[in-house]
């Protein structure tokens, strides 16, 4: 099998062989907006990927029509997802087309609602998240049952006839009718267990667990990512794992919300991949997902766990952010430094962020100082292996004749 070199700056490459390196190939890229992060490390090793399925992302889209062309003209077969203009989006994308068991109901709904922040910040009681979640997987169990090929819109459909109708403390609703009858069918089915844990709760409680989820559906799944949901041409996550394929990933950089149904979509590829990969173990080519400005969108579901095992299934994940403060802001202390363990490679690139910069110095043997005022274009390398910090100058793209030959 042949494999690619990861470029991390100027006379500093490594095979991405895991077995030759004994390293993972996850790297967390670190530094201030405008240090050259998507040029030095995401557009360098883009240039330099011939034998590796990727998936990128991009928050300027004159970038990802420059390199779907490259990825093109190496024969990939190339996906453009654009989240940030969906209208104009040349594949779509719809998660009801990866429920194929109860389990698979039970993860999307827990990714949809993990997307909400508020709790995190102790806004939101986790009760109301849980039944969020049974809320949720009642009505795509619902859709599932009832049409050979649901969809997502069915399911936000659905939703938007839900109406809590009591006014007294049993909690009665607009869909109960719909219920009965599945419940005639089999009392003890998932559907119906799901639809029972939200219609025990109290009725205050009820009406906030119906607001709560109404405000994630209508920010996860805006009116413009509808489009994406209604194209023809769906991604196949499987076909990342078995060919050369570049996903190209569109995001915005001045609508976040449209970013929260981005990272529905990252949740769910990153489980449809690891388990393409655990039942074909031996099976297709190594994939590289980069994640550009990975801290300015929602919450990836169980991104922490991913990234841990993501090595023995030839899986890597390359990480961008502006600091650590950032990564920590949206998973939470644990999650954040467990996303940082499970990185062989970690760049530094500059920053005014001191938290971080206090890590970096520590690690590096220096003073908060030097770090903090590090000449521009300079960059701090850790590799687990290695003796100590290597000192670089970022990579030069502009003036790489491999480039020049491809762009000029």
């Amino acid at each position: 099998m042949k494999y690619d070199k990861m470029i991390l700056g100027n006379d500093f490459s490594v095979t991405m062989d895991c077995n030759v390196t004994q390293t993972n190939n996850n790297v967390i890229v670190v530094g201030t907006s405008g240090c050259g992060k998507s040029m030095s490390i995401t557009e360098t090793n883009l240039l330099y990927t011939e034998e590796t399925s990727v998936v990128a992302s991009f928050a300027k889209r004159a970038r990802v029509e420059k390199y779907i062309r490259l990825f093109a003209n190496r024969g990939y077969e190339v996906i453009d997802l654009n989240f940030a203009n969906p209208l104009h989006s040349a594949m779509g994308y719809d998660p009801m087309d990866y429920i194929t068991s109860y389990d698979d109901i039970s993860f999307l709904a827990r990714a949809i609602v993990s997307m909400d922040d508020r709790g995190k910040l102790g806004k939101v009681d986790p009760y109301w998240d849980q039944t969020a979640i049974s809320l949720l997987s009642a009505l795509i169990a619902h859709e599932v049952i009832l049409k050979d090929k649901a969809t997502m819109k069915d399911v936000i459909d659905l939703f938007h006839r839900l109406k809590i109708t009591s006014l007294m403390e049993v909690v009665t609703t607009s869909l109960d009718a719909d219920f009965d009858e599945l419940e005639k069918r089999d009392f003890y089915s998932y559907v119906v267990t799901m639809w029972k844990t939200f219609k025990a709760c109290p009725l205050r409680t009820a009406l906030c667990v119906l607001s709560s989820l109404s405000a994630i559906i209508d920010t996860a799944f805006c009116g413009e990512c509808i489009n994406i949901l209604k194209k023809k041409e769906k991604i196949d996550f499987e076909k990342i794992s078995e060919k050369r394929v570049a996903v190209f990933i569109t995001t915005s950089a001045v609508n976040p919300a449209l970013n929260v149904f981005v990272n529905v979509f990252y949740s769910q590829m990153f489980k449809e991949l690891f388990e393409v990969r655990e039942k074909n173990a031996e099976v297709g080519i190594p994939i590289r997902i980069i994640c550009d400005d990975f801290a300015c969108g929602a919450k990836i579901y169980n991104f922490h766990e991913y990234i841990s095992i993501c090595r023995e299934e030839r899986i890597s994940i390359t990480v961008m952010l502006q600091s650590e403060s950032q990564l920590q802001s949206i998973y939470g202390e644990y999650e954040a430094q467990t996303i940082l363990n499970n990185a062989d490679t970690y760049v530094y690139m500059g920053g005014n962020d001191v938290r971080t910069a206090e890590h970096i110095a520590k690690r590096a043997g220096k003073t908060i100082f030097e770090i903090l005022y590090m000449p521009v274009g300079k960059e701090v390398i850790f590799r687990r292996g290695e003796s100590g910090p290597i000192l670089v100058d970022r990579y030069d793209l502009l003036n790489d004749k491999k480039y020049l030959s491809v762009f000029s």
